[in-house]
């Protein structure tokens, strides 16, 4: 009966024993696949940083295995690369490049990328405008922050990004935006321009200096067309169209 206890008691610390072994050994063994990722994490990293063009095995193994600081690194890399490839919208290496790199940024950390986008937008309006409206990454609040900057066409243009779902605060600050556009201080004016006679008449004067007829509700230059706050017949209808988007949102929220 003792042997019996006292064997058990050999068999329970021998049990024991060997998965303290198998702990410690899990502890000064790495796998080789292990290392190969980490070693391929830190070539990416440095490409990145290098602002150097990934290839798609590279690109297919972010999305697999990201990396949560390297967005502004990479965008700034997209930016770089995606100039210094001078090609055409239709072209397959920028589409190639367009789709790996939403992607990533879509799958992994919408926020930051939001962020650093939104602020890189007034330096390069096109690339990054082509981002935020395929990653649907519509963001009220830096609509708002780029109309207070002065960046009034930038932002219109950002009024037709979509969003894949629309919140009460998203809608809130929608409306900021367009309480915004009903505020915009005149641009131009009505002036009394006297005649060849000494008869006055009334014109409209645009923000850019060309005079107008008095009806012209926008310039007549052609390459002005501004209205008295400074907004082409796009950007109006642009804004309109924001307006019907908020009053439907609105709507829906109240149904």
């Amino acid at each position: 009966m003792v042997c019996w206890f006292t064997k058990s008691i050999i068999i329970i610390n021998y049990k024991k024993s060997q998965v303290k072994d198998v702990n410690t050994a899990s502890k000064k063994y790495i796998s080789n696949d292990i290392l190969k990722n980490e070693l391929t994490k830190k070539h990416i990293i440095k490409k990145v940083r290098a602002k150097k063009k990934l290839v798609q095995d590279e690109w297919n193994f972010l999305q697999q295995n990201p990396i949560s600081d390297l967005s502004e690194n990479l965008i700034d890399s997209f930016l770089y690369n995606y100039f210094a490839l001078k090609i055409n919208s239709d072209d397959e290496k920028e589409i190639v490049l367009i789709r790996n790199f939403s992607n990533y940024l879509r799958d992994t950390d919408p926020k930051r990328a939001i962020d650093k986008l939104y602020k890189t937008l007034p330096d390069e309006p096109d690339a990054v405008f082509k981002i935020l409206e395929i990653n649907k990454l519509f963001s009220p609040q830096k609509i708002i922050n780029l109309l207070e900057s002065g960046f009034t066409e930038i932002a219109i243009s950002c009024l037709s990004i979509e969003k894949e779902n629309y919140t009460k605060d998203d809608l809130k600050v929608m409306n900021k935006i367009i309480k915004h556009f009903e505020l915009l201080k005149d641009k131009g004016e009505f002036k009394k321009l006297k005649g060849l006679l000494g008869k006055q008449k009334d014109i409209y004067i645009c923000p850019n200096g060309h005079s107008n007829h008095i009806e012209s509700v926008f310039c007549e230059d052609f390459d002005c067309q501004q209205n008295i706050k400074g907004l082409t017949r796009k950007d109006v209808r642009k804004i309109n169209s924001f307006k019907n988007k908020v009053e439907t949102l609105r709507l829906l929220f109240d149904n």
